[in-house]
């Protein structure tokens, strides 16, 4: 990842032989780059991506990394088994950026669940384990 600042960007483009060239100063040009910069820490992811949970089997809270490269809603519940929900995070709205969602998960008893997270118009589904 570069940091944020101007970069100097040299593009280099050959035929690799496909063509005979008589001139070899033509295939390379220089242009600046402006980087901007990211969230406290770092850049702006370029993809929306959720990690898998964090410790998993866990006996206690459980963590998601949610890369976010536009701002917009998000919504982290979790069900049971039977589809019950268990726990509910209230929607909010996070920036563009790096966010960690954790589920306490104090209360649980041991079994399988499911957490949903939504962001972005894209919907995930990951398995915990909760060991006690």
């Amino acid at each position: 990842m570069l940091a944020a600042g101007n970069h100097t960007l040299r593009v280099v483009v050959d035929t690799l032989g496909a063509l005979v060239e008589t001139n070899e100063t033509n295939n390379a040009t220089t242009r600046t780059l402006t980087v901007v910069g990211g969230t406290a820490g770092g850049p702006l992811p370029c993809l929306l991506a959720l990690s898998p949970p964090l410790p998993n089997p866990s006996a206690g809270a459980v963590a998601f990394t949610l890369d976010l490269p536009r701002a917009g809603p998000v919504e982290f519940t979790v069900g049971d088994l039977l589809g019950r929900r268990v726990w509910e995070a209230p929607a909010r709205a996070l920036g563009a950026g790096r966010w960690t969602l954790v589920w306490p998960a104090r209360e649980a008893p041991a079994g399988l669940y499911f957490a949903r997270i939504k962001a972005a118009g894209t919907a995930w589904t990951r398995r915990i384990a909760i060991l006690r």
